[in-house]
């Protein structure tokens, strides 16, 4: 979904419809200010950091356990 020049992923149209539907007032009022772009922004570098963090903890698992498992701890 494009919003001005912005692009958002599944997870940034999910959460827009989620909030159209669930939580109208605060949908509006990010609306009025002009906050919906920055917000659903800031939740796709979330959601994709999330991705990341699993991608590579997933493969620090299955290379070196101790590391992991250190990693989790933390």
């Amino acid at each position: 979904m494009a919003r001005g020049n912005k692009t958002y992923s599944r997870m940034g149209r999910m959460h827009e419809k989620y909030l159209k539907e669930n939580n109208s007032i605060c949908f509006e009022d990010l609306c009025l200010t002009g906050g919906v772009g920055i917000y659903l922004a800031k939740l796709n570098a979330q959601a994709q950091n999330c991705l990341e963090s699993e991608s590579m903890t997933g493969d620090l698992k299955a290379t070196n356990r101790r590391a992991w498992i250190g990693v989790m701890n933390n």
